[in-house]
């Protein structure tokens, strides 16, 4: 037979500072008109008029009226603690995969072994950035490109383009000259 809560319950806001607790099962009214205050919260058992399941359950935040809550038992087992009986028994058996390590030395070692590798990485990646700043350094070395030197180099052409261009107009206009004169 499935475990249940007897009976399975519903809170139910009235309005945004009271509620009432409701039997799930026969919709009947357990107690009416509990009041309930966003600002603080509130525990909801044991109740103002005395009723108690034996487990407790707390509200907070801003509620409206017909906000509704259902407690009933997890049928599928979800959420029943098992998780924290299984890290309560870790701890207290001091054994971490058959290794004789306790939870805060496994833990330790793990962070240890982050640490490590973290800074490992950190090594590679500045060894990986130096190794292309020099290879970067030879290309530029073997190439022989400088960007100064070149815009250097642009400049003198051009100087010497507009001297022959002179040079050329010159020429041009001593040949006019001269054949003006075998002409005239």
């Amino acid at each position: 037979m499935a475990k249940q809560l007897n009976p399975p319950i519903k809170i139910v806001f009235l309005n945004e500072s009271s509620y009432q607790l409701v039997n799930a099962n026969d919709n009947s009214i357990i107690e009416d008109n509990i009041p309930y205050n966003a600002g603080s919260g509130s525990t909801v058992f044991p109740t103002p008029g005395g009723f108690d399941p034996g487990y407790r359950v707390s509200l907070s935040g801003a509620m409206t009226t017909g906000d509704s809550f259902s407690l009933d038992y997890n049928v599928n087992g979800d959420s029943d603690n098992r998780n924290g009986l299984l890290f309560s028994k870790l701890f207290l058996d001091g054994s971490i995969d058959g290794n004789n390590l306790t939870l805060t030395q496994a833990y330790q070692d793990f962070m240890f072994r982050i640490s490590v590798l973290t800074n490992e990485s950190q090594i590679n990646q500045k060894a990986a950035d130096n190794f292309q700043n020099q290879l970067q350094s030879m290309h530029d070395t073997i190439s022989g490109v400088s960007l100064e030197e070149e815009a250097m180099n642009l400049s003198r052409l051009q100087e010497f383009y507009l001297a022959n261009a002179q040079i050329l107009e010159a020429a041009k206009l001593t040949m006019d000259s001269i054949f003006s004169l075998f002409r005239g």
